[in-house]
């Protein structure tokens, strides 16, 4: 019997199911977490922890994390749904925002030119892909969607402030909007989103409460990208008042931070762009008396929607995920602790 062509599923995709995409890419991105650590260290990768932040008070982190998120997302991307997909260009769109963002990590980018790059990204995405078919077609849509995406993007950017935050939000909001788009039949953005979803999944070891490595511009921005991106494909009003309500905890966090450090910045004086210690994780860690706690508090609050979604799927199997998010967040400090003593 002829044994499978190796170029045909290249062109294809190799038919992976929903969990086998997240378990690939997670095991993927483990791998690569550790290669892209270990060489970063060795060249000299150290990140000195900044005063006005709390998540790298101690110790000696290591940069460009979003390297080996970016590159496991990509891949497997690419492994489920074949070359010929025509949602290739979502693909260049993150590796547009990775780029930016690698070039932040290296040689850190004022926010106005930060934007100044990003638009013109954001601008052609929104030009280029297919318009979801509840959006109405014209400039508006366009210009609408270039705001959503940029406003969105760099509130990802703006949540990365603390150990674990990131890629338990992000593993956990991807794999809602994957669900949803692979229950409307948009398999391929739904395998994209799955495997970014694994991705961080896998990367949440090196980056929970007091983690080695962490994601920087290249891995937060390519994330708020696709989550903001993929989001617009879901029927929300199909669903009816219930999608919008879906789709506002999907995006509580995020939208949350900026709302959050915006306006407290504003009343201290200081320009919302301008970075400084006002984030509700912090101040949230200040009443719950940890930040460890406050990540698993938040990542508790972003698995809702994900379960509403996992009930309205009737496979309970998929609850593995949130599930796996919040042990690891949980388990990492206590494991720690354990071997210190």
């Amino acid at each position: 019997m002829k044994g499978p062509d190796v170029l045909e599923l290249l062109q294809y995709g190799i038919g992976v199911g929903r969990i086998g995409i997240v378990i690939l890419a997670a095991i993927v991105s483990l791998v690569l977490s550790w290669v892209v650590f270990l060489y970063v260290r060795r060249v000299g990768g150290a990140i000195h922890p900044p005063g006005d932040n709390p998540c790298h008070a101690e110790g000696i982190r290591y940069g460009y994390g979003g390297l080996a998120v970016v590159l496991a997302g990509t891949l497997v991307s690419v492994l489920a749904m074949g070359i010929y997909s025509e949602w290739r260009p979502v693909l260049l769109f993150v590796f547009g925002l990775f780029l930016i963002g690698l070039l932040d990590d290296s040689h850190p980018l004022t926010p106005g030119w930060k934007i100044i790059l990003q638009v013109p990204l954001v601008l052609m995405t929104a030009l280029w892909l297919p318009r979801p078919v509840w959006v109405p077609y014209g400039l508006p849509w366009v210009l609408a969607v270039t705001a959503w995406l940029t406003v969105m993007t760099n509130a990802y950017n703006i949540l990365d402030v603390v150990d674990g935050l990131l890629p338990s939000v992000a593993s956990l909001h991807l794999s809602a909007v994957g669900l949803l788009l692979w229950m409307q039949g948009d398999t391929h953005l739904a395998m994209v989103a799955l495997a970014f979803a694994g991705a961080s999944l896998g990367f949440l070891p090196s980056n929970a409460w007091r983690g080695r490595q962490i994601l920087g511009d290249s891995g937060s921005l390519p994330l708020g990208g696709l989550a903001a991106l993929l989001i617009l494909y879901v029927d929300i009003p199909s669903r009816g008042g219930q999608g919008w309500a879906l789709a506002a905890l999907l995006m509580a966090i995020p939208v949350l931070e900026v709302a959050w450090v915006s306006v407290r910045r504003v009343r201290s004086g200081i320009p919302p762009w301008r970075g400084s210690p006002h984030h509700f994780v912090y101040w949230l860690s200040g009443r719950l008396g940890s930040i460890p706690g406050s990540v698993v508090a938040l990542a508790v609050v972003q698995s809702v929607p994900f379960i509403l979604v996992v009930v309205s799927v009737k496979e309970p199997v998929d609850l593995v995920w949130p599930l796996a998010v919040i042990a690891l967040l949980v388990g990492k400090p206590w494991v720690q602790k354990w071997t210190r003593t």
